[in-house]
């Protein structure tokens, strides 16, 4: 406790060797490629199929979109999330588990449930993530949008 990143990283290194700062990688991969894939893939589709078939106003369909989304996210990524937690979190014992023991174990420890613990304050954040990444995505393609129907004169002609 108290140490600088740094340190820790140094501490880290000199006991473990270097290959303990990939330790979760793949893990971590595979929660962050499929959150990538809610972000970018499932909330616009969802808001523009609330909005055509229910009649949604656009605000109320994102956030049906959002709201799905980060749901569909948390629900699909937990399981990466907390096999990577469990992993990172015995990298200094003497002896490493592996993902799939460490998988054996918690299913062992807990069945599905175990792949869920914190699952709600996780989700809650994901959740909001999600409105706040598509909405910075929206805003962002209006601005090029914008950017390019002035036949790409300079940002500042544009009042940003």
């Amino acid at each position: 406790l108290g140490t600088s990143l740094g340190a820790t990283f140094s501490s880290l290194v000199s006991q473990r060797g270097l290959g303990i700062m990939g330790k979760g990688l793949s893990l971590a991969a595979g929660r962050d490629g499929l959150y990538t894939c809610f972000v970018l893939g499932t909330t616009q589709v969802i808001t523009q199929h609330v909005q055509d078939n229910f009649g949604l106003t656009p605000g109320q369909a994102f956030t049906c979109g959002g709201l799905t989304s980060g749901l569909g996210a948390a629900v699909f990524t937990h399981p990466f999330d907390t096999m990577k937690t469990k992993v990172q979190g015995n990298a200094l014992e003497p002896v490493q588990a592996s993902n799939a023991e460490t998988f054996r174990q918690i299913w062992k420890e807990g069945g599905l449930g175990g792949f869920y613990k914190g699952f709600s304050a996780r989700g809650i954040r994901l959740t909001a993530a999600m409105f706040i990444l598509n909405g910075t995505k929206t805003k962002m393609e209006e601005l090029l949008d914008d950017y390019k129907s002035r036949n790409g004169q300079p940002m500042g002609t544009m009042g940003i």
